[in-house]
């Protein structure tokens, strides 16, 4: 039979507690992990996206745009792709998912970067939407607001994606009037986005 003293009893006891003591603080004070969200083909499906897939082997690209949605490659206003509703009716003057992109380091910093901008560019900035999301293999971030366009109300919600150093920032755009007719339709849109 092991006959313990008193003092290894004592000695075990506190690194016993020492231990169970560090272990908790490493777990209280753990980075919280990035909460990713996939949508699943069945959800992107009843959004009705899978009409046919835009390829843009240029910059490397691939989206699900709105059913009966039109495409222009013209370049405008710095955009490399953007979609607009085919048939638009008298409330869709803004409503496009537009495509750029331009060199970055990494997505943390794109969205860093994106965030301290969209105040300084778009009158009356509102950030109502952070969020990280899962695209694939690769992760993205969708920063969703609010801004004032020639004294009319306007919605925005863009992803930020980072491969290769390459930056792409899908922005879709609508009047305040109709965004919450057009929202769930274009996010389930630019989470098909894969570059």
């Amino acid at each position: 039979m092991l006959k313990f003293s008193p003092r290894k009893i004592i000695i075990s006891a506190l690194i016993a507690i020492v231990a169970a003591a560090a272990v908790l603080i490493f777990f209280k004070y753990q980075a919280p992990k990035k909460k990713i969200v996939e949508p699943s083909k069945k959800e992107i499906a009843a959004a009705g996206l899978f009409g046919d897939t835009y390829v843009n082997p240029r910059i490397g690209f691939t989206i699900h745009p709105p059913k009966d949605w039109a495409i222009d490659e013209r370049g405008q206003l710095g955009t490399f792709t953007v979609f607009v509703p085919e048939n638009p009716g008298p409330q869709d003057d803004l409503t496009s998912i537009t495509v750029i992109t331009e060199p970055v380091a990494n997505l943390d910093d794109y969205t860093r970067e994106t965030r301290t901008r969209l105040p300084e560019i778009l009158n009356n900035f509102k950030l109502m939407e952070n969020r990280r999301v899962a695209l694939g293999k690769y992760e993205g971030q969708l920063i969703g607001g609010s801004f004032i366009f020639k004294d009319i109300p306007v919605r925005t919600l863009r992803l930020i994606v980072v491969k290769d150093n390459r930056g792409y920032n899908i922005t879709a755009t609508a009047l305040q009037s109709v965004w919450s007719k057009i929202k769930d339709t274009v996010e389930e849109s630019l989470l098909t986005f894969r570059p």
